[in-house]
């Protein structure tokens, strides 16, 4: 795994949320989130923000597979879908980068339950940077 996607898992909110990296490489990567009693809602369905922070999580490590050493990129941009209630024991999202710009990149993920039904569909515009 490249060396910046290993930092970034190293990061609070990984550890935290238990969420772990399947696979990254070439602008595209898969991301597990286990589901946790405290990120579902009172009527037991996954959270929407959850959502919103797993394919966030996959586009980020999509778009740092193509990032150089001194290049760094933040979420400028998200737009999400709902699709169905996320429900059972954990989620995979599957995140890619469809644009890849100097300044902008366009990414886009499917999140599914365990059940292989996809719970939502996001698209992200990451902003690109460099530092020396």
């Amino acid at each position: 795994m490249q060396q910046r996607v290993t930092e970034m898992i190293q990061g609070s909110i990984w550890q935290d949320y238990g969420a772990k990296v399947v696979s990254a490489e070439n602008g595209k990567a898969v991301v597990r989130l286990p589901i946790k009693h405290e990120m579902t809602q009172f009527h037991g369905t996954v959270h929407g923000g959850i959502l919103a922070t797993v394919a966030d999580m996959a586009m980020a490590v999509a778009v740092n597979t193509l990032v150089a050493e001194n290049e760094f990129t933040v979420t400028a941009e998200l737009k999400i879908n709902y699709l169905r209630p996320a429900i059972g024991n954990e989620l995979e999202a599957i995140g890619k980068v469809i644009k890849r710009g100097r300044t902008l990149t366009h990414c886009q993920c499917e999140v599914f339950d365990e059940n292989e039904k996809q719970v939502c569909f996001v698209v992200a515009t990451f902003y690109m940077f460099t530092k020396e």
